[in-house]
């Protein structure tokens, strides 16, 4: 009996799973949309994505379509990396590698991810290289696109900042080009355009497109207007102007609770507690920082040994303070990261 990707994902993954087992044959196009259900898994559930994951990894073994297999094991291993499954995501990535002729650059993409999370920015640099070079080849202006907001990212986390707002100026160029095809791509290229430029120093190109942009952000939704809000804070701080800074930085906090966004509230709080930091309100930065524990028990980070002891640091205000803030920053966004990028 035919497989149906219809069928199969009426079923639970578990259902499919077991009905994949006993095929003797699955074709690539099942195959292939096996894959795009994992992935577009990504942002609501990222246990159900992996429990699909399984189902095309699954099918990859019993197609005679080398791509479509490859492909899918790709998608699986980008599940495995999403739960946190470092290893067998790598596993996964070589297996996938080794089976499509002439490799593809989703591979790479992915593996650029899994990297950036364990911030290995350089190895990340690398894999994107490859991935760009794979996508100028087919001439996918959005494919390319994306590969060049990555390789913006990367380059803003080594401190390239000025590297960082050429990529992403590059980016913004193709999709510009794209048409309507790449405006969702286009909202989130020009907010990192001006993070960059933030961080590198161009306060005021940072200035002009915030101005020139916030409205017609505003009018696409209150994400975007909120990651607007947190940007005229982080513009602020580093204009010196602190009470404007906190203002932006308390609004986007709220906003982003009434939605339910812990990540980015938790991300946003440590930014109030460093802008107190800055200006030496010790007490204050530490009761503002220490808002991010249950965020980070719900988030399943309390428990880890490191977050525990930068906790205890921050409570007690021993030790560098600001380093732990920027640390317990960095893995509360590198847990963000396996939400929002490559993948």
């Amino acid at each position: 009996m035919r497989l149906s990707l219809d069928v199969l994902l009426s079923m639970t993954p578990e259902q499919a799973l077991l009905r994949v087992c006993n095929a003797s044959q699955v074709s690539g196009a099942v195959c292939q949309g096996l894959a795009r259900h994992v992935f577009s898994l990504r942002y609501w559930d990222p246990g159900l994505m992996e429990r699909w994951g399984r189902v095309a990894n699954a099918a990859a073994e019993r197609t005679s379509d080398k791509t479509a297999a490859g492909l899918a094991r790709a998608h699986f291993g980008n599940a495995l990396r999403v739960n946190g499954d470092c290893e067998g995501a790598f596993a996964a990535f070589e297996i996938a590698e080794a089976a499509i002729p002439g490799n593809h650059p989703l591979i790479h993409e992915f593996r650029a991810s899994l990297l950036m999370g364990r911030l290995d920015h350089p190895g990340a640099m690398r894999e994107l290289r490859r991935a760009y070079e794979m996508r100028t080849a087919s001439a996918d202006g959005i494919e390319m696109a994306k590969v060049l907001l990555q390789m913006g990212m990367v380059q803003d986390f080594l401190r390239q900042h000025e590297e960082a707002v050429l990529l992403v100026e590059k980016s913004i160029h193709l999709l510009v080009r794209c048409g309507a095809e790449g405006r969702e791509l286009l909202l989130v290229a020009i907010q990192n355009l001006a993070d960059c430029m933030i961080s590198a120093g161009q306060l005021g190109n940072a200035r002009a497109l915030l101005d020139d942009l916030e409205e017609p952000f505003a009018a696409t939704g209150k994400m975007n207007a909120l990651r607007f809000t947190w940007l005229r804070g982080r513009l602020a701080s580093y204009s010196g102007l602190d009470e404007e800074a906190r203002g932006f930085y308390e609004a986007a906090r709220a906003g982003y609770w009434t939605m339910n966004l812990l990540q980015e509230f938790a991300l946003v709080s440590l930014d109030l507690a460093l802008q107190h930091h800055q200006y030496g309100r010790f007490a204050t930065c530490a009761r503002e920082a220490m808002k991010v524990r249950p965020i980070l028990h719900s988030l399943g980070l309390e428990q880890d040994a490191h977050v525990a002891d930068l906790l205890a640091q921050i409570a007690t205000r021993s030790g560098d303070l600001e380093l732990a803030l920027l640390t317990l920053s960095s893995i509360i966004y590198k847990s963000r990261q396996k939400r929002t990028t490559g993948a």
